[in-house]
């Protein structure tokens, strides 16, 4: 459909909120691949998700996400990721995906992350069925310099741009 805007950056949005696991309240983190994001100036950043999904749920419980930027290197985990859905599985351990306290939320970040962006949710938008959530930045951190980063190419193709 938007063929035209390839290649995408694909990023991994980290989420976490509370949720009820066998009749009681747990606590869960999940990760999600998408394309699907920008920054809105300096000081804010969206990101658009399946309503249905359980990143659009935890956001919507918690009102905070971290936007992870990977390295090329991710790609095969990003299709792991994005064939598999949070409500019924545990992402990190099944994809032995590494973890660690993402800055200026209450929310993990991908150890293994080249950069992260930290908001929290002042506005939400919804569109047939994706979700736009629209984050105060409230930390960013750029882990490693230089590494060439994932973007979607189409299909199920990814790679880098020089």
């Amino acid at each position: 459909m938007l063929e035209f805007i390839l290649p995408r950056e694909t990023v991994l949005i980290t989420t976490r909120g509370r949720v009820m696991h066998f009749g009681k309240e747990v606590v869960k983190d999940n990760v999600m691949s998408t394309d699907w994001h920008m920054p809105l100036g300096v000081s804010h950043f969206a990101i658009s998700v399946p309503k249905s999904s359980l990143t659009a749920q935890l956001i919507q419980e918690s009102n905070i996400f971290v936007v992870n930027f990977v390295r090329v290197g991710f790609a095969d985990s990003v299709r792991l990721i994005g064939k598999s859905s949070g409500h019924t599985i545990d992402k990190f351990a099944a994809f032995s995906i590494a973890k660690e306290e993402a800055e200026g939320v209450d929310c993990c970040r991908l150890k293994d992350a080249v950069a992260y962006v930290s908001g929290h949710v002042v506005e939400q938008h919804l569109f047939e069925d994706y979700i736009l959530f629209a984050g105060k930045v409230v930390a960013t951190r750029v882990l490693v310099s230089g590494m060439k980063r994932l973007f979607h190419l189409g299909g199920g193709d990814f790679g880098t741009v020089d």
